[in-house]
């Protein structure tokens, strides 16, 4: 449920960052069909389930949630807890 709400809070985030950067709210439709069918076959983990992960592969390793879809993983060596 948090990654629902905070997908949805970055969604107006993205739009407004696009429209700031590119001075339109959406791509060209060739860009967005390319990026469609580059895609179409990827899933994405949640970070709950990132998380789960870390915790078996790299025990000790610090996950933070960043804006727009993005994370952070820090692990060093040694800290395993």
């Amino acid at each position: 449920m948090r990654d629902a709400l905070a997908s949805a809070l970055a969604v107006p985030v993205g739009v407004g960052l696009s429209l700031v950067k590119n001075g339109r709210l959406r791509e060209p439709r060739d860009v967005r069909e390319a990026w469609a069918e580059h895609g179409e076959n990827e899933a994405y983990p949640t970070l709950a389930q990132v998380r789960q992960v870390c915790t078996r592969v790299l025990p000790g390793a610090r996950v933070r949630r960043h804006l727009l879809w993005r994370y952070s993983l820090v692990w060093r060596k040694g800290t395993i807890q």
